[in-house]
Parts: structure tokens; sequence; C-alpha cells
């Protein structure tokens, strides 16, 4: 599903974006691997976004050479921009028990297994407390890797910036808490330790009945600022 998925992000970008992928893709190591899987559904998702024009690897304005660009520069139908970088991660699990292979990751009998031993070992009050703070980490550590000082002041002023957060394999100690209710305002290490940060996604990925393509599937959301992007 993993190629699938990169195959038809590739099919559908313009030659020098297609050769920046593969690239990224013979060349990446450990978690840059997924982190291109979970750029490339989301390529697709926001390609079928009506009214939405989407730049990969966008450089940010005003900042100097060689400095990080965003993954996505998405310009809404109002001409609002948005300023996306995604980010994949996961949470150590005990391995599967019984028949599951390498091969059968993302299938249903993957996730009904890995949502087994989930509950056997995280689904207890003090371990579920601590689900938005360890959130709010990665996305504070994603933003200011990605945007921090890459972007000087003012130069994205009245635009937005966010966090694309990817659980890969292994959401299930966070889907026992899935309403979200009691994470809809942002911890406040999220909003002290990266101002600026305007929306964090959280998601994971699954391919449509059917299909082998990958695609983002939403397990909450926080925004910081009102927003008009539509998540998955």
């Amino acid at each position: 599903q993993h190629l699938k998925t990169l195959d038809e992000a590739a099919s559908h970008l313009p030659s020098q974006n297609k050769l920046r992928l593969w690239k990224k893709v013979r060349t990446g190591k450990g978690s840059q691997f997924l982190d291109t899987v979970v750029e490339a559904a989301w390529v697709l998702y926001f390609l079928e976004l009506e009214g939405c024009t989407l730049k990969l690897e966008e450089p940010f304005p005003q900042a100097d050479e060689g400095k990080k660009n965003a993954d996505f520069l998405v310009t809404t139908v109002d001409s609002a921009r948005y300023w996306l970088d995604a980010k994949s991660f996961e949470i150590n699990l005990p391995s599967p028990k019984g028949n599951v292979v390498v091969n059968q990751l993302c299938s249903k009998e993957f996730y009904a297994e890995m949502e087994r031993v989930a509950i056997d070992n995280f689904v207890n009050p003090p371990q579920l407390q601590l689900v938005p703070d360890m959130l709010a980490r990665k996305a504070r550590n994603a933003y200011n890797c990605k945007f921090g000082q890459a972007v000087p002041d003012r130069s994205l002023k009245g635009e937005f910036r966010g966090i694309l957060l990817c659980f890969v394999k292994s959401e299930y100690p966070v889907l026992p808490t899935a309403n979200f209710d009691h994470m809809l305002t942002p911890p406040g290490l999220l909003h002290d330790g990266a101002p600026g940060l305007n929306l964090v996604w959280v998601h994971t990925l699954r391919a449509p009945d059917g299909s082998q393509v990958l695609r983002p599937k939403m397990i909450g959301e926080w925004q910081i600022a009102q927003v008009a992007l539509q998540a998955p």
C-alpha cells in the first residue's frame, strides 16, 4: 500500500516534483520514508479538495537561502494560505501475536491485533491522561523543527501554519480516547511552546474499501485559530 500510494501521488505531479518525491524515497532513512508516504497521501487529498491550489516544498518568504521549506502550501478559494508540515510517528507496542506478518501492515487483520494489544497495555486512566501532552510535544517539536528559526518574524503575517501529525501503524493507544472532547483546547505545552502554530490535525492512513491507495483518516484536531481549510 505504501508504494501504491507513492505511485498514485507521483502520477499527479509535475516532473520536477515527481523526481523529488522518488529521490526522497531512495535516500530517506527510517521515518523519512514514512514521512514521504504521509506526504503522498496528503497530496492526493489536497489535489481533490475543491477550490484549492497546492504547491509542494514551497520556500518560506524572506527566509535565508538554504532554510527549510514547507511540505505544502495550500491556497483556498478565498485566497487564505496554509503552510503545512506532515510528520509521522509511532508509539512502541508489543509485537502482535499470531500470523500477522510485515506485508499485512495496514491490513484489517493487523489493526485488529494491534487494537487488542493496545487495549491490553494502554487502556487505563493514568496512561490515557498522558496522550494530550504527548501529542502536544510531538506537534511542538515538529513545528519548531520546520518553522522555528526558518521563518522571519511577520513574514507569514495573516497566513496559517499547521502540523499534520500522523500515527503510523500504532494509533490504537489513542483511539480509546477518540471522541477527543477533552483535547479540543490545546494544552499550554503546545500553545506556549509553538507561537504562530494555528492548527494540528492528528490522523492515520487508511485505504478505502476496494483500493490499495492510502488516504488521511482523521483522529482529532486542534485549532488554535479559526480556519476554513477542510479536514478529511
